[in-house]
């Protein structure tokens, strides 16, 4: 049977709640927080359709493809620690309103997607010299 559509819900924490399967979360209009950490999530494509979110964190799950993100253009803040993300060129794509980014602890070997971003906060700092991000 068909889920039926999500309404109202601005905040979702699911965190350790051994998820694996998001796509209900297709069906949400409007989540401006959501927070689904230690989890087992590998795929976030139902989050496409949110456009809405403001901050989210995905810390400690199984991701590995974040192109979705790049249709989150007023997102804020994202938190991506702890998963097995490489590839990091969708953050050349997004809005200036990204300025609070958490990557470490992933497989990102070429930072530079990341030079044009003015970040307040971030775990990116260790690679600024390497990288030449500034």
């Amino acid at each position: 049977h068909d889920a039926l559509p999500i309404y109202g819900l601005e905040n979702l924490y699911l965190h350790e709640c051994g998820i694996t399967d998001i796509s209900p979360l297709a069906e949400c209009d409007y989540i401006s927080d959501l927070n689904l950490s230690h989890n087992n999530i590998v795929d976030i494509s139902p989050l496409a359709r949110i456009r809405s979110l403001y901050y989210i964190t995905l810390r400690y799950n199984n991701i590995t493809d974040i192109s979705v993100l790049k249709e989150c253009t007023g997102i804020y803040y994202i938190n991506l620690r702890h998963n097995h993300i490489s590839d990091i060129s969708i953050f050349k794509e997004l809005g200036n309103s990204l300025s609070r980014l958490f990557l470490e602890y992933n497989d990102i070997a070429d930072f530079s997607p990341l030079r044009k971003l003015n970040l307040v906060a971030s775990d990116i700092n260790q690679y600024t010299d390497k990288y030449r991000l500034r």
